[in-house]
């Protein structure tokens, strides 16, 4: 990519985000690394799918609850212990999934 900069604005070979600067003249330079900054398609396909699964933790405790409250003929220890097994399993697998998303670590 190429892009009109001073040449002492830098002022060394590396910039802050740490992409390499190589010099054409002191009116142009190029900067190389630029895609080290997009994310992958494994990355936001991970971060999607821990949204999902934490939304999905919402819905069954919100499903928990909302059953516990009506006078429905369920054992109670049953429903809430169920419960709370999925929203525990579903928000774990969710930030397990954001947390490999955001991982800088290219294997």
């Amino acid at each position: 990519m190429d892009c009109r900069c001073k040449f002492s604005e830098f002022g060394g070979r590396w910039t802050e985000k740490g992409r390499k600067r190589l010099a054409l003249s002191e009116e142009r330079c190029i900067f190389a690394k630029m895609e080290d900054e997009r994310k992958t398609n494994k990355q936001v396909m991970l971060g999607e799918l821990g949204k999902y699964c934490i939304d999905i933790s919402k819905l069954v405790f919100g499903g928990v609850v909302l059953a516990g409250i009506m006078k429905l003929d369920v054992n109670r220890a049953l429903l809430f212990g169920l419960g709370t097994v999925v929203v525990l399993l579903t928000v774990s697998a969710g930030l397990i999934c954001i947390l490999l998303a955001n991982s800088n670590k290219e294997k």
